[in-house]
């Protein structure tokens, strides 16, 4: 029997990096980033890549958390282990082996090299409002859909340069369109090369197969 690992594609660095410090073999399997924005789509996803796997995979590792209920509601067709966390973000912020369900200050939006570079929702959610509406109706309907954000944080997971000029030109169009400043917080890889690495304490679950993941058992 065997091991492999499901992973949202918008962590793909991360996880990547984890694999690699950890020296793991295991195979991954990514699924779709742009699916987070419809969670019963993604859950179909997630049910469709686990039924996919070959059947000699008896544990898969879940690069991913609750996700707007994403990973509950269905019956574990193999062992699963997944992070005990509200979402991605809480993930990188976790920088110890204290368990938090939700580490995110209300009013930040974060980001990582993957919200970035793999899926941009809010430059992509803006250009679009922009082609349909027009500058002005965008600006206001911009406006509205971030007024009580106070900050973007860009989280420093020592996965990759948090400072790369590329990579802040990108931050600072996110911040314009928000029209909030920026900043870099402290997060990490940890949860990843833990999960990776068969490290599974209190910030984990084990769900056995046929057993169904509810959204209680994560708070």
């Amino acid at each position: 029997m065997t091991t492999a690992i499901l992973a949202c594609e918008i962590l793909k660095h991360e996880v990547e990096a984890a694999w690699e410090k950890v020296n793991c073999s295991f195979p991954i399997v990514y699924i779709d980033g742009g699916l987070h924005a419809y969670p019963s789509r993604l859950r179909k996803e997630i049910e469709k890549k686990l039924q996919e796997l070959p059947p000699e995979v008896d544990t898969v590792l879940l690069a991913m958390a609750l996700c707007g209920n994403a990973i509950v509601g269905f019956s574990a067709p193999c062992r699963l282990v997944v992070p005990r966390m509200d979402d991605c973000v809480t993930i990188f912020l976790h920088q110890d082996d204290e368990r938090h369900a939700n580490l995110k200050e209300i009013g930040h939006m974060y980001l990582s090299y993957g919200y970035i570079n793999v899926k941009n929702f809010i430059q992509d959610e803006y250009d679009s409002a922009l082609e349909k509406f027009g500058p002005r109706r965008c600006e206001k309907l911009t406006r509205m859909l971030y007024k009580d954000y106070v900050s973007v944080d860009i989280m420093e997971n020592g996965t990759y340069d948090a400072h790369d000029k590329d990579f802040l030109a990108k931050v600072e169009k996110v911040a314009a369109i928000m029209e909030c400043p920026y900043r870099h917080v402290p997060a990490s890889n940890l949860i990843l090369e833990k999960l990776f690495a068969g490290r599974w304490d209190q910030q984990f679950m084990v769900v056995e197969k046929g057993q169904i993941l509810q959204t209680e058992q994560f708070f």
